[in-house]
């Protein structure tokens, strides 16, 4: 399964309720970007101190302002999915992905092909009746990301991800 780093350069942060950058949690919806961009701010403070579930409900909150803006979406979906793998939640995370790439449209975004594998990849693994279905499926987004990202870290990480995935699928053929 993918290893995140958990605070490998940092120290452990306390985790606690992330505030908005003003100390003031945003109010209610009121149907516009610029309250759901401090949902998502409130989010990524949250994610930055790894409280993964005051991440989620926080980018949960910016998805309830039903935006007119796209790329804010993008943001908001995909923001939720990585706050959801953290968090082992990869039902959650592979449905937001696919929300993007079928709902919203965008295909064009690397890594929201790369936190859907991550999330089949850890479907896979607690699924073991259909983890040659959920590996492939990881395995396709991950060429597809490849494909979009020329990033030699990006690079790195995919070529990594996608040698487990083989050796795993290979695991799977002896088995039979």
């Amino acid at each position: 399964m993918v290893k995140h780093a958990r605070g490998s350069n940092k120290k452990k942060a306390k985790k606690k309720k992330a505030a908005a950058p003003n100390g003031v949690l945003p109010s209610a919806c009121a149907d516009h970007s610029s309250t759901a961009f401090d949902w998502k701010t409130e989010g990524n403070a949250a994610f930055a101190i790894c409280n993964y579930q005051d991440a989620v409900v926080a980018y949960t909150k910016g998805l309830e302002c039903k935006v007119p803006d796209t790329e804010l979406m993008v943001q908001l979906y995909s923001n939720r999915a990585q706050a959801y793998n953290k968090r082992h939640a990869f039902s959650n995370a592979e449905a937001d992905c696919t929300t993007i790439l079928k709902k919203l449209k965008v295909t064009s975004k690397p890594k929201v092909w790369y936190r859907r594998a991550v999330a089949r990849e850890g479907m896979a693994m607690s699924a073991p009746r259909d983890i040659r279905k959920f590996l492939e499926a990881a395995k396709s987004d991950l060429h597809e990301c490849l494909k979009l990202e020329i990033d030699n870290e990006m690079e790195r990480s995919v070529a990594v991800v996608d040698a487990r995935l083989k050796k795993a699928l290979e695991g799977l053929e002896v088995e039979e």
